[in-house]
């Protein structure tokens, strides 16, 4: 009877009735292995575990640990899709002033209304704490970050200098797709009315978005999203306070010209010019 090994860490193999009793085991007592033995019933016809001690000629170890290697990572970058969610869910209701500054965030109350589970919300709140947005405090909990008016004249001192590098960037490696994107979201600012602050709050947020992706510079696009976060927390606070910022959005078309030109100078002297002026309108109301 020919034999099948047993994956090592070794690289060695073990012999068939060490495989069976050894994959018994690890099937029996491990949560992921039990949801991956279901998906084996879907396919083998509802295969109980210790029928599988009567069908490993079929397979192969070999085999059996790429299904099992591929299935935990299978469950693994679902926990990873359920953490993003959950982070931008949450990070959406910081930055709109939903979760107010110094509130108390509530993990049970988050898992509840979002619908996720608790590991993928405190994932989450470990990378919001990271970016500045969540603290901790000890023996109390987590809080949304206060929001501090000392601290716009240092955000927007960095966001002049590394969104201007940004859009000297994006004027060399823009794509077409890139630019169509950016027009379009023009077109749609086009269309809202002028005291809609929100709403060109919102279609700012998605065209600097489609700015920094077109830098093509990872490292440089995670800086300048944290950054804007914080900025975006601060617009919201002065939100009703800014009146019409519709001449302040109208730059974007300017910068898209520049882009299309591939004039990088020009690009970011006009982005440079809109962060500017945004940042005065903002230290006028707060």
């Amino acid at each position: 009877m020919p034999r099948s090994g047993w994956c090592k860490g070794d690289g060695q193999t073990a012999s068939a009735p060490a495989i069976s009793a050894g994959a018994l085991l690890f099937l029996s007592q491990n949560e992921y292995s039990r949801l991956f033995l279901d998906r084996l019933k879907k396919v083998w016809y509802n295969l109980d575990v210790f029928q599988i001690y009567f069908k490993y000629l079929l397979f192969s170890s070999h085999s059996i640990c790429i299904l099992l290697l591929s299935h935990v990572r299978y469950l693994a970058k679902s926990a990873m899709r359920l953490s993003e969610k959950a982070y931008h869910l949450i990070k959406e209701k910081i930055v709109t002033l939903e979760l107010p500054p110094l509130s108390v965030i509530e993990e049970k109350a988050l898992v509840k209304e979002l619908g996720l589970g608790r590991t993928p919300i405190r994932e989450a709140l470990n990378r919001l704490e990271a970016e500045g947005l969540v603290f901790a405090a000890p023996r109390r909990g987590r809080f949304v970050a206060e929001i501090s008016i000392t601290d716009l004249q240092k955000i927007f001192e960095m966001r002049m200098v590394l969104e201007g590098f940004g859009a000297r960037l994006a004027a060399q490696r823009a794509t077409e797709g890139q630019l169509s994107q950016m027009e379009a979201v023009i077109q749609e600012m086009l269309q809202v009315p002028g005291q809609d602050s929100r709403a060109f709050m919102e279609i700012d947020e998605r065209f600097h978005e489609l700015l920094y992706q077109a830098s093509d510079n990872e490292f440089l696009i995670e800086t300048l999203r944290r950054l804007h976060a914080l900025s975006l927390r601060l617009w919201y606070f002065a939100l009703d306070r800014l009146g019409n910022v519709k001449d302040v959005m109208e730059e974007h078309i300017e910068i898209v010209q520049a882009l299309k030109a591939g004039d990088g100078e020009r690009a970011e002297r006009v982005l440079q010019r809109h962060i500017a002026e945004f940042q005065q309108r903002i230290r006028a109301v707060v």
